[in-house]
């Protein structure tokens, strides 16, 4: 399916869009979040409220485990050319994937349910009043191992048969599908192996050890390490795991949408973060096929927005990464992932945010609803707060999708102006 074109008009701003023959402006960009606190009196407050919830760093593991490119397809990317500027966001065209999504995410919840938590949503009293609008979170920062990525993880390591889990099980991971990867494991009894970028948050790298998974260290991009232990794996028969690239995981974390079914009957609309897609696509399908109305919005850092720009341009690209604090979202893609025809076709809005933008909604999320949420989980919010007049007079639902960083980064962040 062809990707609508981009409509612009000269006397618009470059996030201007066009969704369903309505063209909507970008409306004014918020002057940062905020704050009850100022100088020493607010470095003591963050201080004191995060030793509390994050405890100190070498015990780390302990608030974790409570709840705690170029592609094997053969696809031709032109990487030489330059891409486009990135407009703020683009809009999507939806289809009858939804259905094909909706099995695979029933087939997953059936699988699933012994040991992933239906997660909370709260109504944003701030947000609901910034945007005129009625704003739910969808707190899958609460879901074991801190992440939604134990949903997928969880469907995946519960499909495989007794042979493919007697080769074992490898994967690759910016932090939060490793752990999660590993809680599954253990599920069926065994450790699993992870690949993880030498550039990894040394925080993140012993929040891993911490959880009795065995770590191999490659590359300096996350796309390294993953490549990598796709390769190990077939020269091992083991079996590999892609974070987003496999069925069973797409419907896993689309089980996020089935809970917000359930838990938000009126909903009009749902962003989410977006690195491969996995958990964008599957709530999206799973609520357009409850509601084809229902506008799903895909959020990605801007510093790493391989999806995004691989549906704008309407081909899987390989593309260089910068370093962003949504980092759970960050790396190269495969080229043959289905998550890029799923986006296509059941994603209403993909959109990026900056990182003053993310840091913004991590303070936001800290300092009126005192979440420790990472990057990736304040994306979602980014967007809300950029595009607040969007949601005027609509129910909204912005999954907050992690929460796993290091002590020294969120303070430096929450203090920070």
């Amino acid at each position: 399916m062809n990707v609508r074109a981009l409509h612009m008009d000269l006397g618009l701003d470059l996030g201007d869009i066009e969704t369903n023959g309505r063209r909507q402006g970008r409306p004014a960009a918020a002057k940062g979040v905020e704050c009850g606190f100022d100088g020493l009196d607010r470095r003591r407050h963050v201080d004191v409220v995060t030793d509390l919830l994050l405890g100190e760093k070498q015990h780390a593991h302990e608030w974790h485990s409570s709840r705690i490119r170029c592609g094997r397809s053969g696809t031709t990317c032109d990487t030489a050319q330059p891409p486009e500027p990135l407009p703020a966001s683009f809009p999507m065209t939806a289809s009858s994937s939804a259905a094909d999504v909706r099995r695979l995410v029933e087939e997953a919840d059936a699988r699933v349910r012994p040991w992933v938590l239906e997660t909370p949503v709260e109504r944003s009293i701030y947000l609901s009043e910034l945007t005129g609008g009625e704003v739910w979170l969808k707190l899958d920062l609460q879901q074991t191992t801190g992440s939604f990525k134990f949903r997928g993880a969880t469907s995946k390591v519960m499909s495989l048969t007794d042979e493919e889990f007697g080769r074992g099980v490898v994967t690759a991971s910016t932090g939060n599908y490793a752990l999660a990867v590993g809680e599954a494991m253990k599920n069926r009894g065994q450790r699993a192996t992870v690949y993880v970028a030498r550039t990894m948050d040394p925080a993140r790298v012993a929040l891993i050890e911490a959880h009795g998974i065995d770590i191999v260290m490659h590359g300096e991009d996350p796309w390294d390490a993953e490549r990598k232990a796709r390769s190990d794996a077939e020269e091992k028969g083991m079996v590999y795991m892609s974070p987003y690239n496999d069925p069973e995981v797409v419907g896993g974390q689309g089980t996020c949408g089935l809970e917000i079914a359930r838990q938000v009957p009126d909903l009009e609309a749902v962003i989410a973060a977006c690195g491969g897609g996995g958990l964008i696509t599957g709530t999206a399908g799973y609520l357009k096929s409850v509601n084809p109305a229902i506008e799903t919005i895909a959020v990605s850092p801007a510093n790493s927005s391989v999806l995004y720009e691989s549906v704008r341009q309407g081909r899987m690209l390989e593309m260089e990464s910068e370093p962003t604090l949504a980092d759970t979202c960050a790396g190269g893609i495969d080229l043959d992932t289905i998550t890029f025809e799923f986006c296509r076709e059941l994603v209403d809005v993909m959109a990026v945010a900056t990182e003053s933008e993310i840091a913004d909604g991590m303070r936001l999320l800290f300092e009126h609803h005192r979440l420790v949420a990472e990057g990736s989980a304040a994306l979602s919010i980014a967007y809300l707060v950029k595009h607040a007049e969007r949601f005027r007079d609509r129910c909204v639902v912005a999954v907050v999708c992690g929460r796993n960083i290091g002590a020294d980064q969120f303070r430096e962040i929450i203090c920070s102006e």
